[in-house]
């Protein structure tokens, strides 16, 4: 995932966490890439939506692929949440289109941070 895409849902994780079924979504998304499927088994789905939705999009970000942000912003629109393809500034949706993704110095540290955190605060996440 670019960093642009990454900053995408840190912009927006609090909405998405608060006001989505993103269970629904991630299984809407696991007949496209069967590298959700994976996603989803790993995350341990319970009574707290909010928790299964932060899992979701720490799994999403810590991804490799290539469309997966653009799968998933497809998903966001197939299940009715197409307000968020508004948001997307143009720099990403042309790097949604493109299919491209680039490692960066600067989203490993923030992968490293966050399971950093998710280790000393699990109760948070």
């Amino acid at each position: 995932m670019l960093p642009e895409q990454e900053n995408f849902i840190y912009q927006h994780f609090v909405e998405l966490v608060r006001d989505h079924d993103l269970v629904n979504v991630m299984k809407s998304l696991s007949t496209k890439d069967p590298l959700v499927n994976n996603l989803i088994a790993s995350i341990n789905t319970d009574d707290d939506y909010r928790h299964n939705n932060r899992m979701i999009l720490f799994g999403l970000l810590k991804s490799e692929s290539e469309t997966i942000f653009y799968d998933f912003v497809e998903s966001l629109k197939q299940c009715g949440y197409s307000e968020f393809e508004n948001k997307i500034d143009k720099p990403i949706k042309e790097t949604i289109q493109d299919g491209s993704d680039q490692k960066s110095t600067v989203r490993i540290i923030l992968n490293l941070l966050m399971v950093l955190l998710m280790k000393i605060f699990p109760t948070m996440f």
